[in-house]
Protein backbone atom coordinates (compact mmCIF):
# COMPACT_ATOMS: atom_id res chain seq x y z
CA UNK A 1 0.00 0.00 0.00
CA UNK A 2 2.78 2.74 0.94
CA UNK A 3 4.72 1.17 -2.37
CA UNK A 4 1.98 2.39 -4.26
CA UNK A 5 1.40 5.69 -2.12
CA UNK A 6 5.15 6.32 -2.95
CA UNK A 7 4.61 5.65 -6.60
CA UNK A 8 1.94 7.73 -7.04
CA UNK A 9 3.89 10.81 -5.38
CA UNK A 10 6.83 10.23 -7.68
CA UNK A 11 4.39 10.13 -10.91
CA UNK A 12 3.00 13.57 -9.56
CA UNK A 13 6.22 14.75 -9.15
CA UNK A 14 7.01 14.38 -12.53
CA UNK A 15 3.62 15.65 -13.60
CA UNK A 16 4.29 19.20 -11.28
CA UNK A 17 7.62 19.06 -12.48
CA UNK A 18 6.90 19.44 -16.03
CA UNK A 19 3.85 21.91 -15.69
CA UNK A 20 6.37 24.36 -14.07
CA UNK A 21 9.09 23.88 -16.73
CA UNK A 22 6.03 24.07 -19.01
CA UNK A 23 5.28 27.44 -18.01
CA UNK A 24 8.92 28.40 -17.56
CA UNK A 25 9.37 27.52 -21.62
CA UNK A 26 5.62 29.65 -22.52
CA UNK A 27 7.37 32.63 -20.49
CA UNK A 28 10.60 32.20 -22.63
CA UNK A 29 9.16 32.14 -25.69
CA UNK A 30 6.58 35.22 -24.31
CA UNK A 31 9.90 36.96 -23.51
CA UNK A 32 8.22 37.38 -19.71
CA UNK A 33 9.82 40.17 -17.69
CA UNK A 34 8.04 40.31 -14.57
CA UNK A 35 10.46 42.17 -12.31
CA UNK A 36 10.40 44.67 -14.83
CA UNK A 37 14.38 45.70 -15.49
CA UNK A 38 15.42 41.98 -16.81
CA UNK A 39 14.73 42.95 -20.39
CA UNK A 40 16.24 46.10 -20.10
CA UNK A 41 19.55 44.91 -17.99
CA UNK A 42 20.27 41.98 -20.85
CA UNK A 43 19.48 44.59 -23.36
CA UNK A 44 22.57 46.91 -21.86
CA UNK A 45 24.62 43.76 -21.55
CA UNK A 46 24.18 42.79 -24.80
CA UNK A 47 26.15 45.74 -26.31
CA UNK A 48 29.05 44.44 -24.07
CA UNK A 49 28.93 41.22 -24.92
CA UNK A 50 29.04 42.04 -28.70
CA UNK A 51 32.68 44.39 -27.73
CA UNK A 52 34.05 41.31 -26.34
CA UNK A 53 33.16 39.26 -29.16
CA UNK A 54 34.90 41.79 -31.90
CA UNK A 55 37.39 43.15 -29.21
CA UNK A 56 37.74 40.60 -26.45
CA UNK A 57 41.51 42.03 -24.59
CA UNK A 58 40.28 45.99 -25.15
CA UNK A 59 37.12 44.80 -23.63
CA UNK A 60 38.62 42.63 -21.16
CA UNK A 61 41.37 45.95 -19.96
CA UNK A 62 38.48 48.11 -20.22
CA UNK A 63 35.47 46.72 -18.49
CA UNK A 64 35.48 49.68 -15.28
CA UNK A 65 34.42 51.76 -18.63
CA UNK A 66 31.37 49.52 -19.29
CA UNK A 67 28.23 51.05 -17.69
CA UNK A 68 27.60 47.88 -15.37
CA UNK A 69 28.53 46.53 -12.11
CA UNK A 70 28.35 42.29 -13.10
CA UNK A 71 31.39 40.35 -13.20
CA UNK A 72 32.91 40.07 -16.67
CA UNK A 73 32.69 36.29 -16.22
CA UNK A 74 29.25 35.23 -17.39
CA UNK A 75 29.49 38.21 -20.50
CA UNK A 76 32.85 36.17 -21.70
CA UNK A 77 30.93 32.89 -21.58
CA UNK A 78 28.16 34.44 -23.73
CA UNK A 79 30.05 36.37 -25.66
CA UNK A 80 32.02 32.70 -26.62
CA UNK A 81 28.75 31.19 -27.37
CA UNK A 82 28.29 34.73 -29.47
CA UNK A 83 31.69 34.12 -31.21
CA UNK A 84 30.69 30.59 -32.02
CA UNK A 85 27.68 32.08 -34.18
CA UNK A 86 25.01 30.97 -31.58
CA UNK A 87 21.99 32.70 -32.23
CA UNK A 88 21.01 35.05 -29.28
CA UNK A 89 18.13 32.38 -28.57
CA UNK A 90 20.20 30.11 -28.14
CA UNK A 91 22.14 31.38 -26.23
CA UNK A 92 19.51 32.53 -23.72
CA UNK A 93 17.80 29.12 -24.03
CA UNK A 94 20.95 27.53 -22.91
CA UNK A 95 21.24 30.23 -19.99
CA UNK A 96 17.68 28.90 -19.00
CA UNK A 97 18.57 25.55 -18.51
CA UNK A 98 21.86 26.17 -16.61
CA UNK A 99 19.74 28.07 -13.93
CA UNK A 100 17.15 25.24 -13.50
CA UNK A 101 20.25 23.70 -11.86
CA UNK A 102 19.46 25.62 -8.97
CA UNK A 103 15.77 24.13 -7.51
CA UNK A 104 17.49 20.62 -8.34
CA UNK A 105 20.56 21.42 -6.16
CA UNK A 106 18.07 23.80 -3.69
CA UNK A 107 15.71 20.06 -3.45
CA UNK A 108 19.09 18.50 -2.49
CA UNK A 109 19.64 20.83 0.34
CA UNK A 110 16.73 19.92 1.77
CA UNK A 111 16.38 16.50 1.49
CA UNK A 112 19.99 16.03 3.14
CA UNK A 113 19.47 18.73 6.13
CA UNK A 114 15.69 17.75 6.76
CA UNK A 115 15.86 14.38 6.20
CA UNK A 116 13.23 13.42 8.33
CA UNK A 117 10.55 15.94 7.17
CA UNK A 118 8.53 14.91 4.88
CA UNK A 119 9.61 15.31 1.09
CA UNK A 120 6.10 16.35 -0.16
CA UNK A 121 6.82 19.68 2.08
CA UNK A 122 10.48 19.83 0.93
CA UNK A 123 8.91 19.18 -2.83
CA UNK A 124 6.28 22.30 -2.62
CA UNK A 125 9.15 24.67 -1.64
CA UNK A 126 11.47 23.68 -3.65
CA UNK A 127 8.29 24.38 -6.67
CA UNK A 128 8.13 28.05 -5.01
CA UNK A 129 11.18 28.77 -6.84
CA UNK A 130 9.57 28.54 -10.51
CA UNK A 131 6.82 31.35 -9.17
CA UNK A 132 9.75 33.34 -8.22
CA UNK A 133 9.58 36.56 -10.10
CA UNK A 134 13.71 36.64 -9.93
CA UNK A 135 14.03 33.46 -10.68
CA UNK A 136 12.05 33.26 -14.03
CA UNK A 137 12.91 36.96 -15.56
CA UNK A 138 16.72 36.38 -14.94
CA UNK A 139 16.75 33.23 -16.19
CA UNK A 140 15.17 33.80 -19.42
CA UNK A 141 17.44 37.00 -19.66
CA UNK A 142 20.80 35.84 -18.64
CA UNK A 143 22.21 37.83 -15.58
CA UNK A 144 25.02 36.45 -13.14
CA UNK A 145 23.03 36.61 -9.88
CA UNK A 146 20.61 33.52 -10.79
CA UNK A 147 23.77 31.42 -12.21
CA UNK A 148 25.82 32.67 -9.24
CA UNK A 149 23.33 31.88 -6.84
CA UNK A 150 22.68 28.35 -8.56
CA UNK A 151 26.73 27.58 -7.92
CA UNK A 152 26.54 29.14 -4.40
CA UNK A 153 23.73 26.74 -3.54
CA UNK A 154 25.81 23.56 -4.51
CA UNK A 155 28.64 24.79 -2.64
CA UNK A 156 25.87 25.26 0.40
CA UNK A 157 25.20 21.51 -0.63
CA UNK A 158 28.94 20.49 0.06
CA UNK A 159 29.60 22.27 3.55
CA UNK A 160 26.10 20.32 5.16
CA UNK A 161 27.72 16.94 3.62
CA UNK A 162 31.14 18.24 5.44
CA UNK A 163 29.33 19.47 8.53
CA UNK A 164 27.51 15.86 8.26
CA UNK A 165 30.89 13.90 7.68
CA UNK A 166 33.84 16.48 8.67
CA UNK A 167 35.40 15.28 5.30
CA UNK A 168 37.94 17.60 3.92
CA UNK A 169 37.31 16.68 0.15
CA UNK A 170 33.80 18.37 1.19
CA UNK A 171 35.56 21.32 2.85
CA UNK A 172 37.50 22.06 -0.69
CA UNK A 173 34.46 21.32 -3.10
CA UNK A 174 32.59 24.13 -0.78
CA UNK A 175 35.56 26.65 -1.26
CA UNK A 176 36.27 25.71 -4.75
CA UNK A 177 32.36 26.54 -5.87
CA UNK A 178 31.74 29.35 -3.55
CA UNK A 179 34.97 30.97 -5.34
CA UNK A 180 33.29 30.30 -8.25
CA UNK A 181 30.10 31.59 -7.28
CA UNK A 182 31.88 35.10 -6.49
CA UNK A 183 33.77 35.00 -10.13
CA UNK A 184 30.03 35.09 -11.94
CA UNK A 185 28.09 37.40 -9.07
CA UNK A 186 30.90 39.12 -6.35
CA UNK A 187 27.68 39.46 -4.18
CA UNK A 188 28.66 36.18 -2.62
CA UNK A 189 32.35 36.70 -2.01
CA UNK A 190 31.67 38.04 1.58
CA UNK A 191 30.12 34.40 2.23
CA UNK A 192 33.65 33.08 2.01
CA UNK A 193 34.45 34.56 5.32
CA UNK A 194 31.63 32.54 7.17
CA UNK A 195 32.65 29.11 5.51
CA UNK A 196 36.25 29.86 6.49
CA UNK A 197 35.23 30.41 10.04
CA UNK A 198 33.38 27.57 10.12
CA UNK A 199 35.97 25.50 9.06
CA UNK A 200 39.07 27.09 11.26
CA UNK A 201 36.39 26.70 14.55
CA UNK A 202 36.29 22.82 13.64
CA UNK A 203 40.18 22.47 12.85
CA UNK A 204 41.43 24.89 14.88
CA UNK A 205 43.67 27.74 12.94
CA UNK A 206 47.30 26.30 13.08
CA UNK A 207 46.29 22.74 11.54
CA UNK A 208 47.06 21.18 8.05
CA UNK A 209 43.44 21.20 6.87
CA UNK A 210 43.25 25.03 7.88
CA UNK A 211 46.26 25.59 5.78
CA UNK A 212 45.14 23.79 2.86
CA UNK A 213 41.77 25.82 2.94
CA UNK A 214 43.66 29.02 3.28
CA UNK A 215 46.22 28.30 0.47
CA UNK A 216 43.21 27.06 -1.66
CA UNK A 217 41.69 30.41 -0.92
CA UNK A 218 44.36 32.35 -2.17
CA UNK A 219 44.90 30.50 -5.58
CA UNK A 220 41.34 30.84 -6.38
CA UNK A 221 41.51 34.52 -5.53
CA UNK A 222 45.11 35.56 -7.59
CA UNK A 223 42.69 36.21 -10.91
CA UNK A 224 40.05 38.76 -8.71
CA UNK A 225 43.17 40.46 -6.93
CA UNK A 226 45.22 40.62 -10.30
CA UNK A 227 42.10 42.14 -11.73
CA UNK A 228 40.55 45.41 -9.42
CA UNK A 229 43.94 45.59 -7.43
CA UNK A 230 46.79 45.39 -10.22
CA UNK A 231 45.28 46.30 -13.54
CA UNK A 232 42.81 48.12 -10.97
CA UNK A 233 39.77 47.47 -13.05
CA UNK A 234 37.27 48.21 -10.37
CA UNK A 235 33.81 47.94 -11.81
CA UNK A 236 32.36 47.09 -8.31
CA UNK A 237 31.40 51.19 -7.75
CA UNK A 238 29.96 52.08 -11.42
CA UNK A 239 26.32 52.31 -11.93
CA UNK A 240 24.68 50.21 -14.23
CA UNK A 241 23.15 52.48 -16.46
CA UNK A 242 24.45 53.96 -19.95
CA UNK A 243 23.26 57.37 -19.18
CA UNK A 244 25.51 58.58 -16.57
CA UNK A 245 28.37 60.33 -17.61
CA UNK A 246 31.75 58.38 -16.39
CA UNK A 247 33.65 61.93 -16.86
CA UNK A 248 32.55 63.40 -13.80
CA UNK A 249 33.77 60.00 -12.22
CA UNK A 250 30.36 59.01 -10.78
CA UNK A 251 29.90 56.38 -8.31
CA UNK A 252 26.72 54.37 -7.31
CA UNK A 253 27.92 54.98 -3.22
CA UNK A 254 29.65 57.17 -1.17
CA UNK A 255 28.26 60.19 -3.18
CA UNK A 256 25.53 60.61 -0.69
CA UNK A 257 26.08 58.99 2.87
CA UNK A 258 22.42 59.53 3.52
CA UNK A 259 21.08 57.60 0.37
CA UNK A 260 23.55 55.01 1.44
CA UNK A 261 22.29 55.02 5.22
CA UNK A 262 18.29 54.85 4.21
CA UNK A 263 18.69 52.30 1.40
CA UNK A 264 21.10 50.08 3.49
CA UNK A 265 18.74 49.88 6.17
CA UNK A 266 15.69 49.44 4.31
CA UNK A 267 17.36 46.17 2.82
CA UNK A 268 18.09 45.31 6.37
CA UNK A 269 14.24 45.98 7.52
CA UNK A 270 12.95 43.61 5.03
CA UNK A 271 15.04 40.67 5.62
CA UNK A 272 14.47 41.19 9.31
CA UNK A 273 11.09 41.16 9.30
CA UNK A 274 10.32 37.72 8.98
CA UNK A 275 11.85 37.31 12.60
CA UNK A 276 10.46 40.26 14.35
CA UNK A 277 7.06 39.18 12.87
CA UNK A 278 7.82 35.50 14.91
CA UNK A 279 9.28 37.49 17.47
CA UNK A 280 12.52 35.91 17.35
CA UNK A 281 13.84 39.18 18.28
CA UNK A 282 12.36 41.00 21.12
CA UNK A 283 11.15 44.37 20.25
CA UNK A 284 10.08 45.49 23.42
CA UNK A 285 14.45 45.49 24.18
CA UNK A 286 14.15 47.75 21.32
CA UNK A 287 11.23 50.47 21.38
CA UNK A 288 12.50 52.87 24.02
CA UNK A 289 11.61 56.26 24.37
CA UNK A 290 15.16 57.20 23.64
CA UNK A 291 15.64 54.57 20.90
CA UNK A 292 12.84 56.27 19.53
CA UNK A 293 13.96 59.40 19.73
CA UNK A 294 17.06 59.09 18.17
CA UNK A 295 16.04 56.82 15.43
CA UNK A 296 13.62 59.45 14.12
CA UNK A 297 15.87 62.16 14.25
CA UNK A 298 18.32 60.35 12.26
CA UNK A 299 15.86 59.65 9.45
CA UNK A 300 14.36 62.69 9.36
CA UNK A 301 18.11 64.43 8.64
CA UNK A 302 18.69 61.47 5.82
CA UNK A 303 14.88 62.20 4.29
CA UNK A 304 15.79 65.59 4.36
CA UNK A 305 19.42 65.07 2.38
CA UNK A 306 18.46 61.97 0.25
CA UNK A 307 18.34 62.54 -3.26
CA UNK A 308 19.17 59.62 -4.80
CA UNK A 309 19.27 59.24 -8.63
CA UNK A 310 16.76 56.43 -10.21
CA UNK A 311 19.06 56.22 -12.94
CA UNK A 312 21.18 54.95 -10.62
CA UNK A 313 18.50 51.53 -11.04
CA UNK A 314 17.88 48.79 -8.37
Amino acid sequence: MFKNLNNNFFNKEIVILFFLYLTLLISFFLGENSTGGAFTDYARQKAIVNSFSNNFFESLLNYDKFSTRHSPVLIIFLAILEKLSFSDLIIRFIHLHLCLILPFYFYKCLRFKFKFIDKKILFILTGLIFFSPTFRSLSIWPDSRILGLTLFTIGIFYFLKFEREKKINFAIKNVFLVALSAYISPNFSIFSLFFFLKYTLYYNFFSKPTLLIIITNLILSIPAIYYVFILEINFFLKSAVAEINWDEKENIIFNNIFNDFIITFSFLFFYIFPFLFLKIINLEKIITFSNLIYSSTIFLVCAYFFDYNYLYGG
